[in-house]
């Protein structure tokens, strides 16, 4: 099965805080479809945890607690919840390696969470293509700053 365009964009929105730039996406997009393919979506996961240097600067001395607040606010505008937050940070969940966090938050997000992660995924596949040659890392923040999981936003 092909990995999509939008699942790419749920990692650079979860960890990234941003779209997607083109360049960027058609490189992972090429890498993951090949035949045979050169990496797969966890490997990517990986990757971006582990090598990309923007990553390492986003996070780069922040707790775990600190680490699980800024992919929550990234993929839902928000904080954890106490409970939540304990959860993966002192509970079961906090064993769950930081590039897994992603897929651990995303399958166990409510529905209006669900629809925040889709919207924000939407705007920046738009974005993506809109901007081109054009895209600032600035723009591929903002654009998805304040979209929640209403249509209008």
């Amino acid at each position: 099965m092909a990995t999509t365009s939008a699942q790419v964009q749920q990692l650079y929105v979860a960890y990234l805080g941003r779209a997607a730039d083109k360049a960027g996406l058609d490189y992972w997009m090429a890498e993951l479809n090949a035949t045979p393919a050169v990496l797969t979506l966890e490997n990517l996961r990986a990757n971006f945890v582990n090598e990309q240097p923007e990553y390492s600067d986003a996070y780069a001395g922040l707790s775990r607690q600190d680490t699980v607040i800024k992919i929550y606010n990234n993929l839902f505008g928000r904080a954890p919840d106490a409970a939540g937050l304990t959860y993966w940070t002192t509970g079961a969940g906090a064993s769950v390696n930081a590039d897994q966090l992603l897929t651990a938050f995303v399958n166990g997000a409510s529905a209006a969470d669900a629809k925040i992660i889709a919207n924000k995924v939407l705007v920046s596949e738009v974005y993506t293509s809109a901007a081109g040659a054009n895209y600032t890392k600035a723009d591929a923040t903002s654009i998805i700053a304040d979209v929640d999981g209403t249509a209008t936003s």
